[in-house]
């Protein structure tokens, strides 16, 4: 939880300067934020399942397991947060303009 404002939010709001943007700019600029995230997590998708593939032989000698165990972290949560990007930009665009910014 953060402190903003005197009130309390779940994450900080990032682009500070949108709540002065009309509604439908406002739901634009979310829109496209969250396509960019995507964007950027498909890249990590991508190039973290290269990075597995070529470190799936070396070991980790102490423990004697793959390093690809390892370095899955990253396009496995990358992925996982995909979905949940993506669930978000869903309900972004169904989210009528008249009712942008209202709690749920």
């Amino acid at each position: 939880l953060f402190f903003f404002r005197g009130q309390f939010q779940q994450r900080p709001p990032v682009p500070l300067c949108q709540p002065g943007f009309p509604k439908p700019v406002q739901k634009a600029i979310d829109i496209l934020f969250k396509v960019i995230m995507l964007a950027f997590l498909a890249v990590l998708v991508y190039y973290g399942y290269q990075y597995v593939m070529t470190g799936y032989k070396r070991l980790i000698t102490t423990l004697n397991v793959s390093y690809a165990y390892v370095t899955s972290a990253v396009p496995v949560g990358a992925l996982l947060m995909i979905i949940s990007v993506g669930q978000n930009l869903y309900k972004s665009i169904k989210t009528p303009v008249e009712k942008w910014g209202e709690k749920a």
